[in-house]
C-alpha cells in the first residue's frame, strides 16, 4: 500500500531488506542439481581431454589437464560432503547449511576453472579444423617474404657499392638472418603439411 510514509515499492524507509536465505530444502535441492551438473561437466571435459591429448600432445593441452584435475578434486570433495550429509548421522541445521554451501562453492569453483580454459581449448580444436587454410596463408606469406629478402639483399649490395662499409655495417647480417629464419619457417610449414 502506498502512503505518504511508505515509498512505492512498499519497503518503507531505510536500507532495502535482504532477501530471505533459501530454506535447507531449497539449498539441498540446488546442491544436488549442481553436483550432478558439475559431475557431467567434469566427465565431458575428461573425454574431450583424452581426444585432444591424443591429437595435439600432452604439452599443448597441459592447462586444460590442470583445470580438469582441479575440477575433479573439487568434485570429489563435494561428493564426500554429500555422502556425509546422507549418512546415518544427521547434522544440525547450521552444519547442514554450511556443508551444502560448501558443495555449491566447490562446484562453482570447478565450473569456473573449466570455463576459464574452454576458450583456449576451443581455439586449439578450431586450429585443427582451420589448419589447411592456415597453412595456405602461412605458405603465401612465406613466399612473399622470401621474395622480399632478394630485394633486401640487392639493396644492401647497392648500399655497399655506393657508401662506406661503416654505413652498411649495422644491417650487414640482417639479410642472412632473415634467410635463416625463412628457412626455419619453411621447414616448420613442410612438417605441418606432412601431419
Amino acid at each position: 500500500t502506498r502512503t505518504r510514509t511508505t515509498p512505492a515499492n512498499g519497503q518503507g524507509w531505510g536500507p532495502p531488506k535482504e532477501p530471505a536465505p533459501p530454506t535447507l530444502e531449497e539449498l539441498d535441492g540446488r546442491a544436488r542439481r549442481t553436483l550432478v551438473a558439475t559431475d557431467d561437466a567434469v566427465r565431458t571435459s575428461q573425454e574431450e581431454l583424452g581426444f585432444a591429448s591424443a591429437q595435439f600432445g600432452e604439452e599443448a593441452v597441459r592447462p586444460f589437464t590442470e583445470a580438469v584435475a582441479f575440477a575433479q578434486e573439487q568434485l570429489t570433495a563435494s561428493f564426500r560432503l554429500r555422502q556425509k550429509l546422507d549418512d546415518a548421522f544427521p547434522e544440525d541445521d547450521a552444519t547442514r547449511r554450511s556443508m551444502l554451501e560448501e558443495i555449491l562453492r566447490r562446484c562453482g569453483e570447478a565450473d569456473a576453472r573449466l570455463d576459464a580454459e574452454t576458450e583456449s581449448f576451443d581455439r586449439l580444436r578450431a586450429l585443427e579444423r582451420n589448419a589447411p587454410e592456415a597453412l595456405a596463408a602461412v605458405g603465401a606469406a612465406l613466399r612473399e617474404q622470401t621474395a622480399r629478402s632478394g630485394t633486401a639483399e640487392a639493396a644492401l649490395t647497392a648500399m655497399r657499392e655506393r657508401y662506406a662499409e661503416t654505413a652498411a655495417s649495422p644491417v650487414a647480417g640482417d639479410v642472412e638472418q632473415a634467410k635463416d629464419r625463412l628457412a626455419f619457417a619453411r621447414e616448420r610449414v613442410d612438417e605441418a603439411r606432412r601431419r
